[in-house]
């Protein structure tokens, strides 16, 4: 379908949480991961180089190297750090060895000069804690040539800013934007960036939705997206730099009327979000930290770890399920 409505574009393709069977179970263990390598590589077949083919095949994950941008970018299967992913009890740290991957392949576009854009479906705060630390380290190591970072699955605009081990700085912003679908009665919506051709890094984007309750009572067979907002107007941002960005959080912080604006763009627009004192520091916190450690101590949460929550029961054909 992309193919056919964008001839002329270049995709660059990531998998989310419902490409595994069952949903959010991706077991990474060669044997067992190879049916889910062999589909998706089949499947974004269109979109895919040579290179890009090969490694999307052997490891689950690949780049696109543009070099009109000298720019890489990195698409992997963010369900290597999925929070709801039994498999990943057994190992929470690397899971089918991307971390390690990636390391070393950001260790060679710094020798080749080469700017980076990672894609991926969960974003880094909603990633497991030991997973999610690895990744904050890369992203810290490696901030000066990565350029931007691009998430889905909340199905919701989020903001999260990676940070610095060493001094709390920002390093990266985890740019998340809702869903075309109208999962869970929100606006099909979409987003588009303006880059600095030189730098690669963002300037502005537009965001834009679609009024399905406008459409539905005209009974027309054409919709149009509407232009919800630009970024740097909606927010009143100079620029997309980290400190820009990082400063939006402290607006936040002390602006109700700025955080319902937030809010309310988090849910699509579908209606105003009121926002009391005594919520914005929660929305402070999930704007100021990408990762969930920091998220968690911002809030004054217990710290998270590694685990599935819920109940657990073992299931037994001749008797009832037992609580455990």
């Amino acid at each position: 379908m992309l193919k056919e409505a964008l001839p002329n574009a270049q995709v660059v393709a990531s998998p989310g949480n419902h490409e595994c069977y069952p949903v959010n179970q991706c077991d990474f263990s060669e044997d067992s991961y190879q049916w889910f390598k062999k589909g998706l590589t089949d499947a974004f077949a269109p979109f895919l180089d040579d290179q890009a083919r090969e490694e999307l095949l052997a490891n689950g994950f690949y780049t696109q190297y543009f070099p009109d941008k000298n720019l890489r970018v990195i698409s992997y299967n963010s369900e290597v750090g999925d929070s709801g992913d039994y498999y990943l009890l057994q190992n929470p740290t690397d899971p089918s060895g991307f971390l390690e991957w990636l390391y070393n392949r950001l260790l060679q576009c710094e020798k080749d000069n080469e700017n980076v854009f990672l894609i991926a479906h969960i974003p880094a705060q909603g990633t497991m804690v030991e997973w999610s630390a690895r990744f904050n380290a890369l992203m810290d190591r490696f901030a000066y040539i990565i350029r931007g970072t691009f998430f889905g699955h909340t199905h919701s605009e989020n903001l999260h800013i990676s940070r610095s081990y060493i001094d709390g700085t920002p390093v990266s912003v985890q740019w998340v934007q809702a869903s075309m679908t109208t999962y869970e009665g929100k606006q099909p919506s979409f987003r588009v960036f303006t880059m600095d051709k030189d730098t690669n890094l963002p300037l502005d984007y537009a965001q834009y939705r679609l009024n399905l309750t406008k459409y539905n009572a005209m009974n027309v067979d054409n919709v149009d997206f509407d232009l919800a907002y630009n970024f740097l107007e909606e927010y009143s941002c100079s620029d997309m730099s980290l400190a820009s960005v990082d400063d939006l959080a402290e607006r936040i912080s002390k602006n109700t009327t700025l955080a319902s604006l937030y809010e309310t763009n988090h849910i699509s627009g579908t209606h105003v979000v009121p926002v009391k004192e005594d919520q914005l520091h929660n929305i402070f916190c999930g704007i100021k930290y990408g990762n969930p450690i920091s998220l968690a101590a911002c809030r004054g949460d217990p710290p998270p770890t590694d685990g599935i929550d819920g109940d657990w029961y073992i299931i037994d054909d001749d008797v009832e399920a037992v609580d455990i």
